[in-house]
């Protein structure tokens, strides 16, 4: 598969900002949480916090 070089500076730069994005997550998950933020709180969370859309 071959891409453009646009298409490719593109994806690169998406990349960069979403490494530093997850910096500043794991940056903030520190500081508010003293052992961070585990996946078994984030599914209790989501199983208690679920909201339903009907269709529509």
């Amino acid at each position: 598969m071959t891409i453009s070089p646009q298409t490719a500076l593109h994806v690169e730069f998406l990349a960069r900002v979403l490494s530093k994005e997850c910096l500043h997550l794991r940056t903030t998950d520190k500081r508010l949480f003293d052992d961070g933020y585990t996946l078994e709180q984030i599914e209790k969370l989501d199983a208690t916090t679920a909201v339903v859309i009907p269709a529509g």
